[in-house]
């Protein structure tokens, strides 16, 4: 670290938000849905869709106590750009974060389509610093990898979104390796973004344990990246394709130099538990893994943040804003952490200059 930074917020270059949501709903997608599922929905006997399983937590919501309104339309997300003094926003799903709970295969997999048919044709505008990223579901990895091709050079898709992934098969699995292979040959970087609506069905024994959403919210993310690290590195995916990039998303940075270290210690006596990989797995974190900072736990004591940031590295660092859910991070607020140790370059790095090169941004 060093002492030397920039004097003040308004003097850095770039501001890159990697996940600022959107708010759809199911309805918003039934006119792009392929047939049959756009008949099916819209027959007179079909009341208002509801195919996403609903949480036992009171959700947070997107309408929350903190800072601006709902941006539901791409001039009101520029106004909040403008707010948040944010040069491009990397737009996200909300709703169809939670892909895993529609029951329906073949449904779940159409409302990715609909979703990019949505996003790209609403919302999309790379003059105006409106991107976003793709969403897949890896149920039928063909489908998923010929999603991934049709969308991989669309203007201002920079990115490939995986929520909670399935069930039962890790997704180290090599029957996802289309997936992955198309990733690849595209370019995209998989974004890896949990949900606690999807994290309740996904690990149903340890959510029963709990009754609130400050519990669910508090563990929920933090594991479920854990676990999808923990399989991408001991399954060998970023061996297998090692030009692919992996941004894990609103997990917050805390618990990332604490696994990385407790997959060294673990693979150094059990190899033969991950075959494929050739070195440790905190070199594969450095070369292909990149964190996104909300939410900026310890935001009061910024000496602990600096020293998480300092282990991670700030090349491995991206700023996230998580807008606009109730405990989204001001974009200022990560400044205010960095200013006392980081120089001028390393912060330009983490509010958008990692970005640039990590996604597919023009």
């Amino acid at each position: 670290m060093s002492s030397q930074t920039a004097k003040s917020f308004s003097n850095i270059n770039q501001i890159v938000d990697l996940d600022f949501h959107l708010v759809e709903s199911e309805s918003d997608l039934i006119p792009y849905l392929e047939s049959p599922f756009e008949e099916m929905m819209t027959a007179p006997h079909v009341g208002e869709a509801s195919n996403y399983n609903t949480t036992k937590f009171l959700l947070d919501g997107v309408d929350g106590d903190i800072g601006p309104e709902v941006a539901p339309t791409s001039e009101e997300i520029k106004a909040v750009m403008s707010d948040l003094g944010i040069d491009r926003v990397t737009l996200n799903p909300g709703l169809n974060l939670n892909l895993v709970t529609v029951r329906h295969d073949r449904y779940a997999a159409a409302l990715a389509s609909a979703y990019n048919e949505w996003m790209t044709e609403t919302f999309l505008d790379p003059s105006e610093g409106l991107y976003g990223t793709m969403r897949f579901c890896p149920r039928f990895p063909e489908r998923a990898a010929s999603e991934i091709r049709k969308w991989g050079d669309a203007e201002g898709v920079v990115g490939a979104m995986l929520g909670p992934p399935s069930f039962t098969d890790p997704i180290a699995h090599p029957r996802f390796d289309p997936i992955y292979e198309a990733l690849e040959e595209t370019g995209l970087p998989l974004l890896l973004h949990n949900s606690v609506l999807s994290l309740q069905h996904v690990f149903p024994a340890v959510f029963e344990s709990m009754n609130t959403f400050l519990e669910a919210r508090a563990v929920g993310h933090p594991v479920g990246q854990m676990n999808a690290l923990t399989s991408l590195l001991v399954g060998g995916v970023p061996e297998r394709f090692p030009e692919l990039d992996f941004v894990v998303m609103e997990s917050g940075l805390g618990w990332i130099p604490f696994m990385t270290r407790r997959l060294d210690y673990y693979y150094s006596s059990r190899r033969e538990d991950a075959p494929a990989l050739k070195k440790p797995p905190s070199e594969y974190i450095d070369d292909s893994f990149y964190f996104t900072t909300q939410p900026i736990e310890g935001a009061d004591d910024p000496a602990y943040v600096r020293q998480v940031i300092e282990w991670i590295g700030t090349e491995n660092v991206l700023f996230s804003s998580d807008y606009p859910h109730s405990d989204f991070d001001y974009s200022d607020a990560l400044y205010n952490a960095l200013r006392e140790g980081f120089d001028t370059d390393e912060i330009e790095a983490i509010y958008g200059g990692n970005a640039m090169e990590v996604l597919d941004y023009p």
